[in-house]
């Protein structure tokens, strides 16, 4: 190659050759000095050594499932199992028509759905503004409101890594070992663990064979029996639901209160209540004796009270007795008058006997 040769084409590179700010936005030429760029190499070494000190072991690794230490048997049976997975997932897809009948896929036109945003939004200020809707302080007493959501999760796991560190420098031998546990068939290989899922795959997949048999009622025939209902029914009986609970809340408002209930003497406190059945005790039994006291028929008969003059179906007809009237004197006969016809007694009285 001649000089002029080489000379052009050292002058073609230059004028191709990209401008200092190119390279600086690039990131491969670095506006620093000596002493900036040796400073900053340094701050890297030191954060990667910190890093390397932080980083968990093998076997703890191991432990959290980041890295499997497989054999390739193991490696090709959970391939097989992820496969039978995939296809029992797949075989087991909801249809268009099931998403569309269980809710989750609504197929309506936007002034249905218009109509059933403005339904549901129309029960959710009900129960919003109903009376028995708990207050705040009452969902933070039942830790469903959480004011510090970030620090509680912070304790946790402040709180699992003092679980983890106590485990790891137990020496107490009450603890059983982990050769143990897998006797005893708590704790269980990876291989194992393997074998539980893919049995359990073929459970499944006989169940859904079952399933599928044509023993199995259509969806027709199971929603003619009223055991799965359409979209359009549950909203039907959430609204019929709603409505009944809205005409109960406004009778109880109606309802007098417990004190004009006690006024009215319906209510009675468990004193007055106490009192009242004492009493009606009381005179229950002395009716009891006053009945137990009372004679018999017979008696009454026998001391000629009472006489039985006839029976009738249901009742007895008694005539009481009174005493004969004592004979008047006979006057003296006149010898020229007949003597006076007696006059005739009076009939005894009659009553019907109880």
């Amino acid at each position: 190659m001649s000089f002029d040769a080489a000379k052009d084409d050292l002058a073609a590179n230059l004028a191709t050759r990209p401008k200092s700010d190119s390279l600086t936005e690039s990131g491969i030429l670095l506006d620093k000095t000596p002493k900036s760029a040796e400073l900053e190499k340094n701050l890297k070494k030191v954060a990667l050594k910190n890093s390397l000190k932080d980083r968990p072991t093998k076997e703890e690794v191991e432990d959290s499932g980041v890295l499997l230490d497989v054999n390739p048997t193991t490696a090709a049976l959970e391939k097989n199992l992820k496969k039978v997975t995939l296809n029992n997932a797949l075989k087991d897809r909801p249809t268009r028509e099931s998403l569309e009948d269980n809710g989750t896929l609504i197929d309506q036109t936007p002034q249905e759905h218009a109509l059933e945003k403005s339904l549901h939004q129309s029960m959710l200020n009900r129960k919003l503004t109903a009376t028995n809707r708990p207050t705040v302080e009452e969902l933070k007493h039942d830790n469903i409101v959480v004011d510090n959501f970030k620090g509680k999760n912070l304790t946790k796991a402040i709180q699992a890594d003092q679980l983890k560190s106590s485990l790891a420098s137990s020496t107490d031998e009450s603890r059983e070992r982990a050769s143990t546990l897998k006797d005893k068939g708590i704790l269980k290989s990876p291989v194992d663990a393997k074998k539980d899922e893919l049995q359990k795959s073929l459970a499944k997949d006989k169940l859904g064979k079952e399933l599928n048999s044509a023993n199995r009622p259509s969806m027709d025939e199971v929603k003619e029996s009223g055991i799965h209902k359409d979209t359009m029914r549950v909203r039907a009986e959430s609204l019929t639901k709603e409505m009944a609970k809205t005409s109960l809340k406004g009778d109880l408002e109606k309802r007098p209160g417990i004190e004009e209930v006690k006024d009215s003497g319906i209510l009675k406190s468990p004193v007055e209540a106490g009192a009242e059945t004492l009493d009606r005790a009381k005179k229950s039994d002395e009716l009891n004796k006053a009945v137990a006291r009372r004679p018999s028929m017979t008696e009454v008969a026998e001391k000629k009270v009472l006489k039985e003059v006839d029976v009738v179906p249901g009742a007895q007809v008694v005539k009481e007795i009174t005493p004969a009237p004592a004979p008047a004197p006979a006057p003296a006969p006149a010898p020229t008058s007949a003597p006076a016809p007696s006059p005739a007694p009076a009939p005894a009285p009659v009553r019907m006997a109880d």
